[in-house]
This record gives C-alpha cells, sequence and structure tokens, in this order.
C-alpha cells in the first residue's frame, strides 16, 4: 500500500488569482473557481477527495471573522495538496517559487 501525502502551503500574496496561475503554470494543472462559506467565499480547486485533488483558498473568512489556519495567519492564502503520491515533485516545483511554502506534510 502506497502512503498518500497531505500537504498545506502558505502563499505569501493575498492575490488568489496570482497564486492561481502560478499553480496552473508550474504544476500544468487547471484549477476552477468554485463557491463556498466552509472555503472562506471563491476558492479554487482541482479534482476531488478520492484521488489527488489541490484546493486553493483564502486564510481568513472575513464573513466570521476566523482564521481556517490561526498557527498560519501570516499567510493570506493557503493551498491544501491532499491524497498526493507525488509529493516531491509538487514540493519541488513549488519551492521554485519563493512565494509558496510548505507549512505541513503528513503521511496516511
Amino acid at each position: 500500500m502506497t502512503l498518500k501525502a497531505y500537504d498545506l502551503y502558505g502563499f505569501n500574496s493575498a492575490d488568489l488569482d496570482v497564486a492561481k496561475e502560478l499553480l496552473n503554470k508550474e504544476l500544468n494543472i487547471e484549477l476552477q473557481a468554485h463557491e463556498s462559506r466552509y472555503h472562506c467565499g471563491e476558492y479554487f480547486r482541482f479534482k476531488d477527495v478520492g484521488e489527488e485533488h489541490f484546493i486553493l483558498q483564502k486564510n481568513h473568512d472575513d464573513f466570521e471573522n476566523e482564521w481556517t489556519e490561526e498557527s498560519f495567519s501570516q499567510y493570506p492564502v493557503l493551498l491544501y495538496v491532499n491524497e498526493a503520491e507525488r509529493s516531491e515533485k509538487v514540493k519541488a516545483l513549488l519551492e521554485k517559487d519563493s512565494l509558496f511554502k510548505l507549512l505541513e506534510h503528513e503521511l496516511a
């Protein structure tokens, strides 16, 4: 059985669109816009639960006035990489741009 990674990245800009464009380019994916109060309003997603998927969202919910990841409040945008089998490759691609920082890495 192959372990899958669950990674959390912080993005040093509050601009979701800039983060989306960088991710689309670096990871060769196409993040799609969605709306959910659970994900702090507008967010972007690539694929879904049950396979490797990416969620790009704001870290602060202005409506609830709450942080999604309070311990990482210095990062206005978060990227969740879930069920990844290529975690190291994703990390190498994202670290080429100093705007992304790996904050958590968990194998399950």
